[in-house]
């Protein structure tokens, strides 16, 4: 990393970009394998949430930072919101 430039990622994106003849803006790669990464960690989450028996818990890290508000990843935040709405009606989520 130099920056919020991903130096891997862009070195190949610039090597594929040369290969098909296109032309190279700094910080595409970047974008993409941040993408890439973010859609692999949910498949993850979504692999474990399914493959509970008998409990899940989740948990986050908040950080060290002490100088923005401290929160849930958005997956966290959507699955329980998911889950609180399903509390009392009849279709709770088995546990």
């Amino acid at each position: 990393m130099r920056g919020r430039l991903n130096l891997e990622a862009e070195a190949i994106g610039q090597l594929e970009i040369m290969a098909k003849g296109g032309g190279y803006l700094v910080g595409d790669a970047t974008g993409e394998a941040q993408l890439a990464y973010t859609e692999e960690r949910l498949r993850l989450l979504y692999v474990g949430i399914t493959r509970a028996r008998r409990e899940l818990i989740i948990t986050w890290n908040t950080g060290q930072r002490d100088d923005e508000p401290r929160q849930a990843a958005a997956p966290f935040l959507a699955l329980y919101t998911f889950w609180e709405s399903k509390q009392g009606t009849g279709d709770e989520p088995s546990a």
